[in-house]
């Protein structure tokens, strides 16, 4: 009969330990895959569908992101294959630790992202000061160079935009000028007249 109940014991400690490390391991491998499909919809400029993947202050974050893609996209033509790798899952409860390695050409970044465990469901935690990484993915490395190559473009249109100005500035003052000239001419000739009439009369 002790044996008996000795067996059963074990049977269910056994049951409930595989079911822990079951659920353990489902829970690892949907914060892998949450991962993958967050950065290959930032690589993708799919911010849509970042976003439902990523925390409230994340998505702020990606907000920036957003109107920096937009304001450089004619800038940003030169794409490179991106490749994802997971190299370490620390995962506590609700809260995991997730490095990455993101490899643009032959340029090598290990990432480390903070994720949360919401209803059932993994959440990228990724605050402002990871805003170069997403630099890094959706200007394939170029940021920098976008960044020059823009203010130049600002700098010549600025200058262009200088002389135009110069230049109408001139010609309004010497067309002001102008009409003045003739005004005063037409005037001189008529007080030459009115003195010329009295002198024929006297």
């Amino acid at each position: 009969m002790n044996r008996s109940k000795l067996l059963f014991t074990l049977i269910i400690g056994f049951f409930v330990l595989f079911s822990f490390s079951s659920c353990g391991d489902e829970k690892a491998d949907k914060a892998e895959e949450t991962v993958n499909i967050f950065f290959k919809a930032i690589e993708e400029h799919d911010f849509v569908k970042a976003k439902e993947y990523a925390t409230a202050e994340t998505q702020k974050v990606l907000d920036i992101v957003i109107t920096e893609a937009e304001k450089y996209k004619k800038y940003n033509d030169k794409k490179v294959e991106i490749k994802f790798e997971i190299l370490e899952k620390i995962i506590v409860e609700e809260n995991a630790d997730i490095k990455v390695k993101i490899t643009i050409g032959e340029v090598v970044k290990d990432v480390m992202i903070k994720m949360s465990y919401v209803r059932e469901s993994w959440f990228i935690i990724m605050p402002k000061s990871q805003l170069t990484i997403f630099r890094y993915i959706v200007f394939y490395n170029n940021y920098d160079l976008i960044i020059v190559v823009y203010n130049k473009e600002q700098k010549v249109i600025v200058v262009k935009k200088t002389k135009r100005t110069k230049y109408t500035r001139r010609r309004t003052k010497y067309t002001k000028k102008h009409k003045r000239t003739k005004h005063h001419k037409h005037t001189k000739k008529h007080k030459h007249t009115k003195k010329h009439k009295r002198t024929k009369k006297h």
